[in-house]
């Protein structure tokens, strides 16, 4: 099921690398929002437009004086490196009842999916992704480029015992409507449940 490389690890086979993948995406939530991108570097990086072309209007034969151009930024996404070795005994390789690379997938599906959900939300960058709610958080109104707005709820915890659903409405509209058409709400249990109370 694997090749020993020389260093005295062994190398995964292709087709035993895509079934762990497979599975990891089908079991996490967060891996089936994200994106995968196939990388040569140790880092991906993708320029964004904080804000687009200047546009003005003229009369026909009026002089067109030349617009702004485009603000760009730059993501930059380091890659980190999940692993896992899962053990199997020597009974369990001789056991021909198992089969070995569903055996070595599954486990490695549920180490990686909890290992990736739990970097993707709340990584701290170090050897593991940055999560999301590790970036700045600031009150939606002071949002600025490379931070995280958010809408307080008002009560510390909680959503408020008056008209709790409005916070919601206002989060969702406080998103311009090119990105509210792909959103996704990511949310904890205990969250989820106070929503569906609603």
């Amino acid at each position: 099921i694997a090749h020993r490389a020389i260093d005295g690890g062994y190398l995964v086979p292709d087709e035993l690398e895509r079934a762990v993948n497979r599975a990891v995406r089908d079991v996490s939530p967060i891996r089936a929002i994200a994106g995968v991108r196939q990388v040569s570097g140790s880092v991906y990086k993708k320029p964004f437009a904080i804000t687009g072309a200047e546009t003005g209007w003229v009369a026909e034969t009026a002089v067109r004086p030349e617009t702004d151009s485009p603000t760009l930024a730059e993501l930059a996404f380091p890659t980190m490196e999940l692993y896992a070795m899962p053990a199997a005994t020597p009974a369990l390789l001789d056991d021909a009842a198992v089969d070995i690379d569903e055996w070595i997938a599954e486990e490695v599906r549920d180490a990686f999916a909890q290992q990736e959900g739990t970097a993707f939300v709340t990584g701290n960058g170090s050897a593991k992704p940055k999560g999301f709610l590790d970036y700045t958080k600031v009150a939606n109104g002071s949002w600025t480029w490379g931070s995280i707005g958010f809408i307080a709820t008002g009560v510390d915890g909680a959503f408020p015992g008056t008209s709790p659903g409005d916070k919601l409405i206002d989060l969702v509209y406080s998103v311009k409507a090119g990105y509210r058409a792909n959103g996704t709400f990511v949310f904890n249990r205990a969250t989820q449940a106070a929503i569906r109370k609603m």
